[in-house]
């Protein structure tokens, strides 16, 4: 359980070092519009005052940085699973308001001397531009540019539905139907969530680069492109990786291990091309955003951008706008009524995975298995689980003085608990609901067929169930 405690948290410290790289960018990087999540011009950036903020920003991005690599020392020794996951989800998201705390402090300090000392760009003939003003190149907005083909979307989104349907209504195993079609269904959700939202991407309003609207036009027709072909990319991986699910879960291409080693390249192969395609357009946005003097061009919407990081305007209808602090691609417009059911499903997902699934993991984790007798069979319950086999259906009844190898199919599969569907070397298919490390076991097979493996909370439950099992069956 530590190796895995262990190799979970290691996943996470790129993570950690991707946030402390975004994070370093917003301290003035040539370019770049914005210093800390503030529209600020190249010739303000040498003042003192910058200066002093930027590096104070930087020093504090460093403390809270060490502290983020640090905490996982306070959990992931953990032998509890349900703790270990609390830590776990709150590290996850702790480490990035770690990121967010200091820079929201360096942006509410630098926008305020922005404010005091009129630090804005400037427009037309030398016109000081305060924040607010918004430009719109209306040449680029007459003719958006248009990437994406939405028959290629509704195919792969039909390509993505076929192996759930197949495995739910005719898939190899009937008594798993149902609970073999979750995995596929899970990543076919990938396929039909992404498809709109790259719809929506595809409409996002055009950046303004330059007064030049060829500039303006010829960057989104770019940038479109690029990020068309890596979405369009990450959607056939992904309907490929559903039909995948299908060969995994039935034992081929090496079944588990398959599907883990799969899932390595499935992750690296999606952050390698979403990375490179970022970083291009970042390239090419710092190279056009210059007019015919190489000037570097500016649009402040500062007032639109709260602490420098959500973009919240009610005036834009759009959903998905272009991110410009802490990371790279794009972001979600929170004033627009898309943007608000979002932000709701949002933070429900996030009070699931910190609040909800610690809860349901510790429920099934400290609930003992109750095992008894009734009037007329033998009663298993766990947590929300039960298992209830009549006296007249047993075939027979063995105690196993060990655990035969099985390896899980859905279920809970936990230090203490193993409990769901399994699959039993040389035996099939098997119910189980035992604690894995009791030395007595129920084995009962009954008159269908069925296969199940139980044990009380104890040996010395086990064993007084096998006594008061045998002596009704015989």
């Amino acid at each position: 359980m530590l190796i895995v405690n262990i190799l979970l948290v290691v996943m996470i410290y790129p993570m950690i070092g991707l946030m402390y790289y975004f994070g370093v960018r917003e301290t003035g990087v040539k370019g770049k519009p914005t210093v800390v999540g503030v529209t600020l011009p190249e010739a303000y950036r040498q003042e003192p005052e910058v200066k002093e903020i930027v590096a104070d920003y930087k020093r504090s991005l460093r403390r809270w940085m060490l502290l983020a690599a640090l905490l996982p020392a306070l959990f992931a020794w953990m032998p509890w699973v349900s703790f270990f996951m609390a830590g776990y989800m709150l590290w996850v998201f702790g480490a990035i308001a770690m990121v967010a705390i200091p820079f929201a402090r360096a942006h509410r300090q630098l926008r305020s001397l922005k404010l005091v000392k009129g630090w804005f760009p400037k427009g037309e003939e030398g016109a000081v531009l305060s924040e607010g003003s918004v430009y719109v190149d209306l040449a680029t907005a007459a003719s958006p540019t248009r990437m994406v083909r939405p028959w290629l979307l509704i195919l792969l989104c039909a390509l993505s539905a076929l192996p759930v349907l197949y495995e739910w209504f005719a898939g190899p195993v009937p008594e798993l139907r149902h609970e073999n079609s979750i995995i596929p269904f899970s990543f076919a959700c990938v396929t039909f969530v992404l498809a709109p939202l790259i719809v929506w991407m595809d409409q996002e309003k055009a950046e303004i680069l330059s007064r030049n609207s060829a500039v303006n036009a010829n960057f989104e027709r770019s940038k479109k492109r690029q990020r068309g072909m890596v979405y369009i990319g990450i959607l056939i991986l992904n309907t490929v990786t559903v039909w995948l699910m299908e060969l995994f879960i039935h034992h081929l291409l090496g079944g588990m291990t398959g599907f883990a080693v799969w899932m390595v390249i499935y992750t690296v192969v999606i952050c390698a091309a979403a990375l490179r395609c970022e970083f291009r357009v970042i390239k090419l946005r710092a190279k056009l955003r210059c007019d015919e003097n190489g000037t570097p061009y500016y649009v402040d919407d500062d007032e639109h951008w709260l602490l420098g990081v959500i973009y919240c305007n009610p005036h834009d209808k759009h959903f998905i706008v272009e991110k410009r602090s802490l990371g790279y691609g794009t972001t979600i417009n929170v004033g627009s009524r898309a943007g608000k059911i979002f932000t709701v499903i949002f933070a429900v997902m996030i009070l699931f995975c910190v609040i909800a699934l610690p809860i349901w993991i510790g429920l099934e984790e400290f609930t003992p298995i109750s095992a008894g007798i009734t009037d007329d069979g033998l009663k298993v319950s766990q947590a929300l689980t039960d298992h209830e086999i009549p006296f007249s259906e047993m075939e027979e009844v063995e105690l196993l003085s060990f655990l035969p190898e099985m390896s899980r199919k859905n279920g809970t599969g936990l230090p203490e608990l193993l409990k769901g569907k399994f699959e039993v070397d040389g035996e099939g298919r098997a119910d189980v609901c035992l604690n894995p490390k009791n030395q007595l076991f129920l084995r009962i097979t009954d008159k269908d067929g069925g296969l199940y493996f139980f044990s009380g909370n104890t040996d010395e439950e086990t064993r007084a169930l096998y006594a008061a099992v045998t002596e009704r069956v015989e």
